[in-house]
């Protein structure tokens, strides 16, 4: 099976369609046809090629050797092959932060200095490329790398791509330092790498992310490390149903006291609930697109869970069988369009567009005696800063104990009447604690707050810049679910 934070950025892979059915023999340097089967590998850690976009896989790195995964094998084209060597050379978190110093060290300089020399030679035809990879290889041989890729920690696999027929070739041996450079050699920019007979190019160009390499060389499960992940979108793309309750009455009660309404008679017996836009979900960093101040753009943090098929008529008490999963949301509401809309009687729509979700969802059992009764019990932090006056608005309320109604009550009331489909995702409500020292995970509570106290709302709506960004951390510090990461463009 693949891992990937995002289903979506797995692209065809070009120029394999016929893996399996190639055939050439062996070449100096121990070039290794795309298609010749290694030893079982296991575990395959895939890194996909893409430049300076490569970056961010030193933190998926990161992340997938503190939960002690470790892989068999590595493999990687271009940018994502020095990374997968420079990682097998060196597992430990040692080696990671000599990798990250690389990273950010890094300057166009340093791989492809432009002179009006080489561009000139390039133009008349007298070099293979527009510059030099003398630079490039300079960087590769000053890297942190083993010098040869039989001795790596991890067993590492470059690939690149033939240029005379453009074939994705596999090099499992050899000195280090000529395969990446042939890897990273991106035709037109750089001149092609010469082994034995063959000239080779970016292995981007074949395999841009070699899963079906990995599959040759005996992977059994494949993670897929990205380029660029800080443009993954929701762990789903969209849902059956996105369901949302308002499980925290501290929250509801602000907003209907602000209103001068009484909460209803069933406010701790039955819970709110509404039908969300399911169709189509929104990404982590996508921009919150709503500057219009007649609109009121408010944010609403809140724990999610994505469930597995629920029958009709489930109870509370079998609910926990259910939850597949666990992640956070940022409720997006539009405050202004909401009070006409609840006029009609007919709820929420136009006041409510998508729904971002945060990069990584997780399942119950990672979250250890955190997750108990159908409850995350961990603080929810919301940071909110201003554009224009650099103020920081900060909440962290516990998301556990005063969620009245657990997610299994929610489950069991959501489904009291009808069948849920595997893959709805049911929501908390926003997040809300009676101390005011926790601060709050929507505006409109902050709001509300002040026309209790003071008979006017000061707080604005967020505007052009500001920037919300909702996170949850373990008490260890550990991130559990990426961050939802979201600006108003002007």
């Amino acid at each position: 099976m693949t891992l990937t934070p995002d289903h979506r950025r797995l692209r065809p892979l070009r120029g394999v369609r016929n893996l399996r059915s190639r055939r050439r023999s062996a070449a100096p340097m121990a070039l290794v046809p795309g298609d010749q089967p290694g030893p079982a590998g296991g575990v395959a850690f895939v890194f996909q090629g893409g430049g300076s976009l490569a970056a961010p896989q030193v933190g998926m790195l990161r992340a997938l050797t503190e939960v002690g995964l470790r892989p068999d094998l590595v493999i990687g084209s271009s940018a994502g092959a020095l990374n997968a060597v420079a990682f097998a050379s060196d597992p430990s978190p040692g080696g990671l932060d000599k990798i990250e110093a690389v990273w950010r060290s890094l300057r166009r300089r340093h791989v492809a200095p432009l002179s009006a020399r080489t561009l000139l030679a390039a133009v008349a035809g007298r070099t293979d490329g527009l510059v030099s990879s003398s630079a490039l290889r300079s960087l590769l041989a000053s890297a942190a790398v083993a010098r040869t890729l039989g001795d790596t920690v991890i067993p590492a696999h470059v690939v690149v791509t033939e240029l005379a027929s453009g074939a994705p070739v596999v090099l499992s041996e050899g000195e280090t330092v000529p395969a990446l450079l042939a890897s990273c050699a991106f035709p037109g920019l750089y001149p092609p790498v010469a082994m034995g007979e063959r000239l080779l190019v970016d292995g981007g160009v074949s395999a841009d992310l070699p899963v079906l390499q990995a599959e040759a060389l005996g992977a059994r499960v494949t993670y897929v490390l990205p380029a660029a992940a800080c443009g993954v979108g929701p762990p789903l793309p969209r849902a059956y149903e996105w369901i949302d309750g308002s499980a925290f009455l501290n929250h509801v009660i602000l907003a209907r006291r602000a209103r001068g309404a009484r909460p209803a008679a069933t406010l701790e017996s039955d819970p709110l609930v509404y039908q969300g836009g399911s169709g189509v979900l929104a990404g982590p960093r996508d921009d919150l697109r709503f500057a219009d101040p007649r609109l009121g753009l408010d944010f609403e943090a809140e724990v999610a869970v994505i469930l597995g098929d629920v029958p009709r008529g489930t109870p509370a008490s079998q609910a926990h069988h259910h939850v597949r999963l666990v992640l956070l949301a940022n409720d997006v509401t539009l405050r202004n369009l909401v009070p006409d809309e609840l006029a009609k009687g007919f709820g929420f729509f136009q006041s409510k567009p998508a729904t971002a979700f945060s990069p990584f969802a997780v399942t119950p059992d990672e979250l250890g005696d955190a997750w108990r009764d159908g409850r995350v019990h961990l603080p929810l932090r919301s940071t909110l800063t201003r554009a224009v006056t650099g103020e920081t608005l900060v909440g962290d309320p516990e998301a556990g104990p005063e969620m009245h109604f657990s997610f299994f009550e929610l489950v069991a009331h959501a489904a009291r009447t009808r069948a849920l489909g595997a893959g709805t995702i049911l929501g908390s409500g926003t997040v809300s604690n009676r101390d005011r020292a926790r601060g709050v995970s929507c505006l409109a509570e902050l709001r509300a707050r002040e026309l209790i106290g003071h008979g006017i709302a000061t707080t604005p709506f967020m505007g052009v810049g500001d920037r919300i960004v909702i996170e949850m951390r373990d008490r260890a510090g550990r991130d559990l679910f990426g961050r939802i990461d979201q600006r108003v463009p002007g």
